[in-house]
């Protein structure tokens, strides 16, 4: 367990050093507060307001967890593997104490921490942002925000082991991503004449919240939520299947 704590925080400081992980940050703070910005603009412009104000904090989470926060969470845990391979440098780590599972489990632990870092950013800044409008309900709204931070992490660590999977399939990081970003789309157009092949995509368990947040489970909802947890128990075995078998 120390050997696991000691690996997760040399790659958590790591991470944090990398100029690219400091500019992500920024880009979801940025694109946050300029959401919230537009809530009151419109109030401004128009005389009322697009989104609820209770609902503020959700709806731009929802907004930052369609495209934005994902796709940052991919490119991170792709860079994460592909530019120590790149640079030589996983060959030393292949070398060290930790074992490669080790290895594996706190590169997929840090990058989660990351995903948190910018969920939370998100549900601060706009909850922040919405107390100035704030109503009866806001703390329900709010406690609802709070809940979807928690649940969304999981479908995001899914993106984490995917993108962990590419990164050591490519040592070039720019085609890893290509190729994953490739491999996401196919999938989607893929899905207009197969609907099975919805579930391949990580994409698609961003939102199996919603059900649960609503108060409406259906038997859909656990089909989901096991699929899901196949899909992350599948990727990381192969993660770790790669790792295991890349030599010295």
């Amino acid at each position: 367990m120390s050997t696991l704590t000691a690996a997760v925080q040399n790659e958590w400081l790591k991470l944090k050093a990398k100029r690219r992980s400091k500019v992500f940050l920024i880009i979801v703070i940025a694109l946050t507060i300029l959401l919230v910005v537009l809530h009151y603009a419109t109030r401004s412009s128009f005389g009322f307001f697009i989104v609820q104000p209770n609902q503020l904090a959700k709806t731009v989470l929802n907004l930052m967890l369609q495209l934005v926060i994902p796709l940052l969470a991919f490119i991170i845990s792709v860079d994460s593997l592909a530019s120590e391979k790149n640079q030589g440098t996983l060959k030393v780590l292949l070398t060290q104490p930790a074992s490669r599972l080790k290895l594996y489990f706190s590169k997929l632990i840090s990058l989660s921490v990351a995903n948190a870092i910018m969920v939370l950013a998100v549900f601060l800044i706009a909850t922040i942002g919405g107390l100035f409008s704030a109503s009866n309900g806001f703390l329900l709204e709010t406690f609802q925000a709070l809940v979807i931070c928690l649940l969304v992490l999981v479908p995001l660590g899914l993106i984490s082991a995917w993108g962990l999977l590419m990164g050591q399939l490519f040592t070039n990081g720019t085609m890893a991503i290509g190729l994953g970003l490739l491999g996401l789309f196919l999938i989607g157009i893929g899905q207009l004449f197969i609907d099975r092949l919805y579930f391949l995509s990580p994409l698609t368990y961003l939102d199996f919240y919603n059900p649960l947040i609503r108060g409406n489970l259906t038997v859909n909802f656990f089909i989901t939520l096991l699929l899901m947890i196949s899909y992350c128990i599948m990727l990381v075995s192969a993660g770790l299947l790669k790792i295991t078998s890349t030599e010295n």
